[in-house]
């Protein structure tokens, strides 16, 4: 049987993982927003080389949000690549 002591350690331990996990899917989610906002903002400007780029990026972190699949097909074609 563990004793009090080492079950509160493991606990705390627990914790500590738990809260770094949390952490890094927050700054991954701030990431991938601000990553979102300039592939926006490369599409608004006709820049379709980098919004390709971006979304290519974002995808690989987040490949079932399909509206970023539906973007970057956007991107694409607006860069005259209807191949893809």
């Amino acid at each position: 049987m563990m004793t009090r002591l080492r079950k509160i350690k493991r606990v705390m331990l627990l914790a500590a993982i738990l809260a770094a996990g949390i952490s890094m899917a927050i700054a991954q989610t701030s990431e991938s927003v601000h990553k979102s906002q300039e592939a926006k903002k490369a599409m608004d400007t006709g820049d379709f080389a980098t919004a390709i780029r971006l979304y290519e990026e974002l995808l690989q972190q987040l490949p079932e949000v399909t509206g970023l699949q539906m973007n970057l097909g956007m991107a694409y074609f607006m860069n005259g690549d209807f191949a893809r």
